[in-house]
């Protein structure tokens, strides 16, 4: 030990010397919470039978002594080597019993606090079996849905540490648990790296356990996170074996979510037709079970493929049946993703009347609900109808409304999204310079979050500017990278307007020849999505 060290302890020693019995076993417990920090709740839960005063007493205390630091208003720490003091009293004075029972009644808290703030968040969504806790815990006053989730973000490093934690300490049940509940979370901060670990460990844990059920949920879970990263190939395989899981398990719910999640990933892949025969599926199996809010969700994520494979009519009066279903079910969330959807699907079909009506009232809606990503999002394809018709100043205004929120909340997926299209809204209104700025910015934010087609989509606009500014080969390599990445994520649509791209650097450096087998290559692309696009390319053709 070096001199410093032993200094430090023999301080510390004096220090703990003038606590009460009560507050020197608080300060040996809360060096078993696993994160960085902890907040006033959880040590209350640490600290289990004690009164909730009382544990506020004693973290005043510790304060007083400089044995705690308080980060933000009820939030705290230790420094290193008090922690260090602090377990090594803990392992020396409290049984091994009493240990296991203070990890115990910590592990319930944070399940107890994201079953909760996931009832409020996704009331509609799938429930899952809490084991019964030692002491119910004691949760913080939480009413609207954004309070859970500032607070849930608040407690992010310390709930992920708590689910590692029980995941290597032989408490599976939990780890699985809170990676099932803090994973829509997660997707929505675009914390997708942590959310993959949870999900693995939670297959892990239930394979372990012997619980197929189990098994099938995490892996349905993990699935949809994989395609989230663009890793499609990967997120199939992981869907079609949570599939035979469910079966396995003879768990019909979760063999139609399974199919569900596997027709998204296929849809992304550009498999629609398998994508929609997975969605049937998945609907057929909600109709026979009564469960009328899955048959909205596989009716509102099945319009994408129906759209890309040229059935619109088909795909609108999909979006319409699951837009009926959230409503009749009072699902105001729902119903207000399915409008947004709706809108998406008309701004695809060329409808931006239409699209932009929707998307006004989805705006609307989320507001109503709370729902600050919503919000953001609706915003940021209010931008897109306001950019297709060429009022560039008021996409502008659009998009940089909902970057502020995507990063007050932390959504980065939807914010690399959105700097894309301000990029964009800045091309269109003759300022390449910021246009060139954003695009870059969100390029390397992309490629933070290995979000490849938010990266083909930079590096289109990209091309885009510096072939207007008459730059052709680094236009050129900007296209390509963007057809590269496209046919990564097989996306023809993005493959289409890469080549589109190319075909015009062609037509500007090698002739007519050259451009048209790019843009026949991109018209094929585009018809076989069922795209407006390919009109414009028939006419250079």
């Amino acid at each position: 030990m070096h001199s410093i060290d032993r200094d430090m302890n023999v301080a510390l020693a004096v220090s703990y010397r003038y606590l009460t019995a009560g507050q020197q076993k608080l300060f040996r417990w809360l060096a078993l919470h696993p994160g960085d920090s902890f907040s006033t709740h959880a040590a209350r839960a640490i600290a289990g039978g004690d009164s909730p005063a009382g544990t506020v007493q004693a973290l005043e205390v510790l304060l007083d002594f400089h044995l705690l630091e308080e980060l933000t208003p009820g939030r705290f720490e230790f420094h290193a080597l008090i922690r260090d003091y602090a377990a090594d009293l803990t392992e020396a004075v409290d049984p091994e019993p009493d240990r296991q029972a203070v990890t115990r009644r910590l592990l319930d808290y944070y399940l107890a606090l994201a079953d909760y703030a996931d009832r409020v968040v996704h009331p509609f969504g799938r429930r899952v079996r809490l084991p019964g806790p030692a002491a119910a815990p004691a949760l913080p006053a939480l009413g609207t849905r954004s309070e859970c989730v500032a607070l849930l973000h608040a407690d992010k490093t310390s709930m992920l540490a708590a689910a590692r934690h029980a995941a290597a300490k032989g408490w599976p049940v939990h780890a699985a648990l809170l990676a099932h509940l803090l994973g829509g979370f997660l997707d929505t901060w675009g914390d997708w790296t942590a959310a993959i670990e949870l999900h693995r460990r939670a297959v892990d844990a239930w394979r372990a356990a012997g619980d197929v059920g189990g098994e099938a949920m995490a892996l349905t879970d993990l699935a949809f996170v994989l395609c989230r990263t663009g890793r499609h190939a990967e997120a199939a395989d992981t869907a079609r074996t949570g599939l035979a899981a469910a079966r396995a398990a003879a768990d019909e719910a979760g063999e139609a979510a399974a199919l569900d999640t596997l027709g998204i990933i296929l849809s992304l892949s550009a498999r629609y037709v398998e994508a929609l025969a997975c969605h049937d599926q998945a609907l057929a199996i909600w109709r026979e079970l009564g469960g009328r809010h899955g048959e909205a969700d596989a009716l509102s994520h099945s319009g994408m493929a129906a759209a890309c494979l040229g059935r619109h009519r088909d795909a609108l009066r999909r979006a319409e049946l699951a837009l009926a279903a959230y409503r009749e079910l009072g699902d105001l969330q729902g119903a207000t993703n399915a409008l947004n959807n709706l809108g998406g699907l008309q701004q695809d079909a060329g409808c931006h009347d239409d699209a932009l009506v929707s998307y006004e009232q989805a705006e609307a809606a989320f507001l109503e609900i709370g729902d600050r990503q919503g919000e953001a999002i609706a915003l940021s394809n209010i931008g897109d109808i306001h950019r297709l018709r060429g009022s560039h100043q008021d996409a502008i205004a659009d998009y940089r409304a909902a970057l502020e929120i995507f990063r007050e909340i932390g959504d980065r997926r939807s914010e690399t999204e959105a700097l894309n299209g301000l990029a964009a809204a800045f091309s269109g209104a003759g300022n390449q310079r910021d246009a060139i700025e954003h695009y870059e910015k969100a390029l390397a934010l992309g490629m933070e979050l290995a979000e490849r087609r938010a990266q083909a989509a930079s590096h289109l606009g990209i091309g885009a500017v510096r072939l207007a500014a008459g730059q052709h080969l680094t236009a050129a390599d900007d296209y390509r990278a963007a057809l590269k990445l496209s046919q990564d994520i097989a996306d023809p649509v993005l493959e289409g307007h890469a080549l589109f791209g190319l075909g015009h650097v062609a037509a500007r450096t090698e002739g007519a020849l050259a451009a048209r087998e790019h843009w026949r290559t991109a018209l094929a692309r585009f018809e076989a999505a069922g795209r407006p696009e390919a009109d414009e390319v028939r006419a250079l053709l």
